[in-house]
């Protein structure tokens, strides 16, 4: 038999208790399978992409100055971009703002020859690209110069899908910071 507390019996309690926790729990799975639809990706107020990251562990990258492997990379200008841009729309930027990716956009053909650019609030920006055939293709770093980074990229893709990564690499602790992350395409 219940024990009355004022006005309320244990049983009450127990099942308002159960009530609160059920709804609690509810919400948290909304939030959680309202999270997975798009995790990567979120609309930005500027009207470019933003890609959701967080800092990384130190860098297991190593840029390397051995061309003997075949290894493509990339020639800085310095920020000057000859040429049109595409539309802000297709612009992917890091989480913070502090890099914004303008060319090439996601999901596009790159092909050796082709520019490289953005803006950054860094003073240099590396890149990784990778075909998912035999992974790294080219990679190499860009000089940030009024807040803009350019270069013309030199590869030899082995398939036609790959992905491109942009990211700072933080001089303090060697993570690899404002990672931008955009699946791409190639003509072997």
């Amino acid at each position: 038999m219940a024990t009355q507390h004022g006005r309320f019996s244990t049983k009450g309690y127990l099942l308002g208790l159960l009530v609160i926790v059920l709804i609690g729990g509810g919400v948290i799975l909304y939030v959680q399978h309202h999270n997975k639809k798009n995790p990567n990706l979120a609309a930005s107020k500027n009207n470019h992409v933003t890609v959701k990251a967080t800092p990384s562990t130190p860098t297991q990258h190593q840029q390397s100055t051995d061309n003997s492997t075949g290894q493509g990379g990339i020639v800085d200008q310095k920020g000057r971009v000859g040429g049109s841009l595409p539309p802000p729309s297709q612009w992917v930027s890091s989480t913070s703002g502090n890099i914004i990716l303008q060319q090439p956009s996601a999901n596009t053909i790159v092909r050796s020859g082709d520019t490289l650019s953005g803006t950054a609030k860094v003073s240099t920006v590396h890149f990784i690209l990778k075909d998912s055939s035999v992974g790294l293709i080219a990679q190499g770093s860009l000089s940030v110069v009024n807040g803009k980074f350019s270069g013309t990229l030199e590869f030899t893709p082995h398939s036609k899908k790959g992905s491109l990564e942009v990211y700072y690499p933080n001089p303090q602790n060697g993570a690899e910071e404002d990672i931008i992350d955009v699946n791409v395409s190639y003509n072997p």
